[in-house]
This record gives C-alpha cells, sequence and structure tokens, in this order.
C-alpha cells in the first residue's frame, strides 16, 4: 500500500530535496516548487516498488500526492 511514507522514501530516492511530508497532498506538485521532471522521477521510483505501470495519460492527470496515492493503490487492488 502507498501512503506518505512510501512517497517520502521515493522522493528521497530521486534525490529530491523536499519532504513529502512538508507538501500539501490536495495542491498541484507544480504549485509546490517540484517540477515535471521531479514528478516523473516520482512516479518512476514508486512503479519500481509497486510493479504498477502509468500510461502517459494517466501521468498528467496524476498532479497532487493524494491522486498519486489514490492511483496506486487502487491499482494494486485490481
Amino acid at each position: 500500500m502507498i501512503d506518505i511514507n512510501a512517497i517520502d522514501t521515493a522522493m528521497k530516492a530521486a534525490a529530491i530535496d523536499k519532504s513529502a511530508f512538508d507538501l500539501d497532498p490536495k495542491v498541484r506538485l507544480s504549485e509546490q516548487d517540484l517540477d515535471s521532471l521531479d514528478i516523473f522521477n516520482i512516479l518512476l521510483e514508486l512503479q519500481d516498488e509497486t510493479g504498477v505501470t502509468i500510461s502517459d495519460e494517466e501521468i498528467e492527470g496524476l498532479s497532487n500526492l493524494e491522486l498519486i496515492i489514490e492511483h496506486f493503490n487502487r491499482a494494486q487492488r485490481d
């Protein structure tokens, strides 16, 4: 199961100099000083951890932590 701890771990693995605990889960990551490469790297780390793949179309919709957590947890249940 993906949670804020897993995202924080992914951010550290992607060498992002921020903590997931300092981010608002409902606000777009791009509005919280994370660029598209940071977001892509977080998603890659989570894919590696979970085995869940994300299509290019889905990446655009995963704009905040809440949506990312929801997507990975739903995919793991299915």
